[in-house]
């Protein structure tokens, strides 16, 4: 009984310690990261590849296989991201409000574009993780993934419901 009474104090002061510690925590994060996401949404509106870079962490021989290999990727997945722009303002300018065959084309369209997007993926990471590794190549999936979820969620917020 003498060993569990400390042990049951040193729980109650660190359960005591954490209940004091998370309302601070809860407070401060999401305005922190808040700021960092727009952080973020800002550089990459700048300078997507930099971003992108700087997050790879490559050395200097790595980054000198990379930059072609993502300017190729950078500039397929542009002409990607202009046709998904072009689905946004016809879904913005129409309210939300379309047809039946509208909303069909609308939606093969959608379809059609995240079937590209994964088929270029599927095409470039081959080759980056030729050019970069395996631990490298995976973290280029993953910056990717973290960048287009942000740019997504951006997209959905602004375009409304079909109706």
């Amino acid at each position: 009984m003498l060993v569990r009474i400390p042990l049951l104090r040193a729980l109650a002061c660190a359960g005591l310690a954490l209940s004091l510690a998370l309302p601070a925590m809860a407070e401060q994060s999401p305005a922190a990261d808040a700021a960092r996401i727009q952080s973020v949404r800002d550089k990459l509106r700048t300078d997507r590849k930099s971003v992108v870079l700087h997050n790879l962490k490559l050395d200097a021989a790595q980054t000198a296989k990379f930059t072609p290999i993502y300017d190729a990727y950078a500039a397929e997945l542009n002409k990607l991201n202009r046709e998904l722009t072009r689905m946004v303002v016809a879904a913005v300018n129409s309210n939300g409000e379309m047809t039946g065959p509208q909303a069909k084309v609308a939606s093969k369209d959608y379809l059609s574009l995240a079937d590209a997007e994964l088929k270029l993926l599927r095409k470039y990471h081959p080759r980056v993780v030729k050019a970069v590794g395996e631990v490298a190549g995976n973290r280029f999936l993953q910056v990717e993934d973290k960048i287009h979820a942000l740019s997504r969620f951006d997209i959905a917020w602004a375009t409304p419901l079909s109706e």
